[in-house]
C-alpha cells in the first residue's frame, strides 16, 4: 500500500487574493548632445520613472544615467 503525504495549509491569511489588483506605470526619456563636431563623442542623459502599485504598498524607482559615448 502506498502512503501519500498531507497538504499543509497555513492558518494565517494569504498575501495573494483573487480580488486584488495591481498595475505599473513606466516612462522615460533622454537626450544626446554631440561634443566637438560630427565625429565627436556624445554626452547623454537618461531618466526613467517606474512605479509599481499593489494592494498593500507601492514602489517607486527613478534611475538616472549620465555619461559619454564615443
Amino acid at each position: 500500500a502506498s502512503s501519500q503525504g498531507a497538504l499543509l495549509q497555513p492558518s494565517l491569511p494569504s498575501i495573494v487574493s483573487k480580488g486584488a489588483s495591481s498595475s505599473t506605470v513606466d516612462g522615460g526619456g533622454g537626450v544626446n548632445v554631440r561634443l566637438g563636431g560630427p565625429s565627436g563623442p556624445l554626452l547623454f542623459g537618461e531618466a526613467r520613472y517606474l512605479r509599481g502599485l499593489s494592494i498593500n504598498r507601492t514602489t517607486t524607482l527613478v534611475p538616472i544615467s549620465i555619461g559619454i559615448r564615443w
